[in-house]
């Protein structure tokens, strides 16, 4: 029988689960795992395990149940030296599943094997996965979270264009067509967003060095897309400087 059947054997017949001798022996649950699935004890756990399973260190080492140790064809119960000794010489080949060498200061150390992970699931332990766990389902809530705050908004948002929020949703420029003796200008108002039904009374006032100030009233109405714009020529009778403007009344539907 080999080495891993025979620990996990003893194991089950002493009622043990994989937490229990790992407890005992003060060990991780994969390093039971391990060596129940071939892998030579390290030397420091072997007189536990014995004890702990109720076999020798002989029969671990040589990988035998106590049925089969030491039978000869002839039925004898024992061995000659010579004849355990070639056999303990040899590792049987579970050991190639890792592989004990000598670190830098000196001490043991076991190579990880190729291809399986510490706890035999993807290759992560269990507090690793657990973890993993948590950090999707902390993510899947932000998902969530965020999209019911956007949804919200966007249930709450304004629905009508009014003087008090009206800066965002549209911009309103005053610009001269030419900069020496400015006497044209041209007002345009362009939507940040789609605009139903504008209707906007603007006042716009010049600084005219001739014949005084004076005030012009526009009005603009119709349905605007976002960026788009509606825009009126102001001409004056001289040249003159816009010293800005006064929104008097504005109405409209926002998409």
């Amino acid at each position: 029988m080999k080495r891993g059947e025979i620990l996990t054997q003893k194991r089950k017949e002493k009622g043990l689960s994989v937490a229990d001798l790992a407890k005992e022996l003060n060990v991780s649950e994969w390093k039971i795992e391990r060596w129940e699935a071939g892998e030579l004890p390290d030397s420091e756990h072997l007189i536990g395990l014995s004890e702990a399973l109720d076999i020798s260190v002989e029969d671990i080492l040589l990988g035998k149940s106590d049925s089969a140790d030491g039978e000869s064809e002839n039925g004898d119960n024992t061995a000659s030296g010579s004849e355990k000794g070639e056999e303990r010489a040899e590792l049987p080949e579970e050991t190639s599943y890792s592989e004990n060498v000598d670190g830098a200061d000196g001490t043991e150390t076991t190579a990880q094997p190729v291809g399986r992970g510490p706890s035999g699931h993807n290759g992560y332990y269990a507090g690793e996965r657990k973890f993993g766990y948590f950090v999707f389902v902390v993510f899947i809530i932000g998902v969530i979270v965020s999209s019911l705050v956007q949804f919200v908004g966007w249930v709450n948002r304004p629905r009508e264009l009014t003087a008090e929020n009206y800066k965002d949703y549209i911009d309103i420029d005053v610009t001269a067509t030419r900069n020496y003796n400015p006497d044209e200008y041209i007002v345009r108002v362009t939507a940040k967003k789609d605009i139903s039904e504008l209707s906007l009374s603007l006042e716009v006032y010049f600084t005219d060095f001739i014949a005084g100030d004076q005030t012009y009233m526009l009005a603009f109405s119709g349905n605007i897309e976002k960026n788009g714009y509606l825009e009126r020529t102001i001409n004056l009778t001289h040249y003159a400087l816009n010293s800005g403007y006064k929104v008097i009344d504005i109405s409209g539907g926002l998409a």
